[in-house]
């Protein structure tokens, strides 16, 4: 079975079981891309980098998940899961190969097989606790999260260069 049948067949069935693109304000992102690729040398951009699924709840960016085919071993993409949620700023993320579920939790580092992915009300507790600090921290996250995305548009025209002066006509 290759990647795109384990989506299909094993994980878009667990992520609907658990709730998500069920439950109100909940989506699932397929495909999302994190990054459009470096621009190298000629004006070509590398490989881009692409989750295969974001968990959204409320608006806001919960989870990453790395898919790997089920004849893979779950490992094979923690290190991936782990590079797109630092990159995403999200705080948890899992790589599953449909058959097991390992989850990792970028804030404690705690990792580990699961039996499910959390719930999206779940999660949002899990990310948000229900404090006055936790509502800190939401607002934080979300500033965060626009901060994140408004760098990453500044970095692609960080390396414009305008016409000089004396070839643009106006002087």
């Amino acid at each position: 079975m290759n990647e795109a049948e384990t989506r299909a067949e094993l994980i878009d069935p667990k992520l609907k079981g658990c709730g998500w693109g069920v439950v109100q304000d909940s989506k699932v992102l397929r495909e999302y891309n994190i990054t459009a690729g470096r621009i190298q040398s000629g004006g070509s951009r590398a490989k881009k980098l692409t989750a295969d699924y974001v968990l959204v709840y409320r608006g806001i960016k919960l989870a990453v998940i790395e898919a790997k085919s089920a004849g893979q071993g779950v490992g094979e993409g923690v290190a991936q899961a782990k590079q797109y949620a630092e990159k995403l700023a999200l705080e948890t993320t899992y790589s599953s190969n449909g058959k097991e579920i390992y989850s990792i939790c970028m804030k404690t580092g705690a990792e580990g097989l699961v039996t499910d992915y959390l719930s999206p009300e779940a999660l949002w507790n899990k990310t948000f606790p229900l404090t006055s600090s936790g509502q800190l921290f939401l607002l934080k996250t979300s500033i965060k999260q626009s901060l994140h995305v408004s760098i990453r548009k500044l970095r692609s025209i960080m390396f414009w260069k305008p016409l000089p002066m004396e070839r643009t006509g106006y002087f």
